[in-house]
């Protein structure tokens, strides 16, 4: 079992810099988890501490049911990959791979192979007698990964490791990293700031804050469904369109926009002290000027080409809309156009608190 517990877990950095605040997670054995925030949020704090690199100031943590708090790192049968990949320069990748069975007193048979095992899986195997400088990138990546492999941890933690590669080598390195955990189904706690990495690789993931954690939940559940204003503008390919929005009886208006909203939304909404719209650019389309639905109308100030579509922003009274257009259906820069949002995903949030109030209009009949 590779399961990860942590139950209200503080770090406190002197003199008095609170990094992580009661925090309460668990990580299931098997699954990719990913820890993603801005920086400054603790997710780093949070993986040096499980992996015993830095101590809590109190809380507890349990790795494979048994507590490991009071633990040094070589005792949590632990393996961590760190941004730089921290390969030896002086050390050939067969002795990069061993170093850490050496320590761990592995007779030198068993650990020579284990380090080749872990560098064929990897397609390392005819780059054993060099040293990292005369890799690349992305292969000093796999090389630090079948390091940790030839450990046969209950946990791989994962600090950024595709984060010094170039954008086309970064892509492949992602999917290779997936399809890895998979096939060897350790439970793997990744860290990122690169929010379309977590959406692609994780099963589950937690967003973090200031030391909170803001929600926990699938990529699915984060795109369509944020607990609240925070998430919502963090997460997504492109900046979710946030407007201040009222309900004028049975219509929400926000933007020059009107919707015909249900009786039930309606009761959700009146209790708030305030509304903010979010909806996806995804979810933004034109739509005829003169059509007899409401709709965003102003003028086209940037248009940004992402090759099957273009990402078309307006200003509405001083605030930037933005739609997706298909390619070759692009408005000119300064043309007047209007844009609508699908009812479905309109997202709703409390403008006080920013607590999520609904996920998507109700159909109207």
């Amino acid at each position: 079992m590779g399961s990860v517990e942590v139950t209200d877990l503080v770090k406190i950095f002197p003199p008095d810099v609170q990094v992580l605040k009661d925090l309460d997670l668990t990580i299931h054995d098997g699954e990719f988890f990913s820890l993603l925030g801005p920086s400054g949020c603790g997710k780093t704090t949070l993986l040096r501490t499980i992996a015993g690199l830095e101590s809590p100031t109190s809380g507890e943590i349990s790795i494979s049911g048994r507590p490991v708090a009071a633990l040094p790192p070589g005792k949590r049968n632990v393996a961590m990959v760190f941004q730089d990949y921290a390969l030896y320069p002086h050390m050939t990748v067969r002795e990069n791979i061993a170093y850490p069975l050496k320590v761990q007193k592995t007779p030198k048979v068993e650990r020579n192979e284990r380090a080749e095992g872990a560098a064929t899986s990897l397609s390392l195997g005819e780059l054993l007698d060099r040293r990292p400088s005369q890799l690349s990138g992305g292969q000093q990546q796999r090389a630090a990964l079948a390091r940790a492999m030839a450990c046969r941890p209950d946990v791989f933690l994962l600090d950024e490791p595709l984060s010094n590669l170039d954008a086309r080598l970064r892509l492949e390195a992602r999917g290779f990293l997936k399809e890895l955990q998979s096939e060897i189904g350790v439970t793997t706690v990744f860290v990122t700031h690169d929010q379309s990495e977590a959406l692609a690789l994780s099963d589950r993931m937690a967003v973090l804050n200031a030391g909170n954690i803001m929600q926990i939940g699938s990529p699915r559940e984060f795109f369509h469904s944020p607990a609240n204003l925070f998430v919502a503008e963090f997460i997504g390919m492109t900046p979710v369109n946030t407007l201040p929005a009222k309900v004028e009886g049975n219509r929400l208006h926000f933007g020059g926009a009107e919707i015909e909203i249900a009786p039930e939304d309606i009761a959700r909404l009146e209790k708030a002290s305030g509304l903010i719209v979010g909806v996806r650019p995804e979810y933004v389309h034109p739509q005829p000027l003169h059509d007899h639905h409401a709709g965003m109308t102003g003028r086209v100030r940037l248009l940004e080409n992402l090759g099957t579509h273009h990402m078309v922003s307006i200003d509405v009274d001083g605030a930037v809309v933005r739609g997706l257009v298909l390619d070759g259906q692009e408005p000119s820069l300064h043309e007047t156009i209007s844009f609508v949002a699908e009812p479905e995903r309109v997202m709703i949030f409390d403008s006080e608190s920013g607590a999520a109030l609904l996920h998507g209009l109700r159909p109207v009949h």
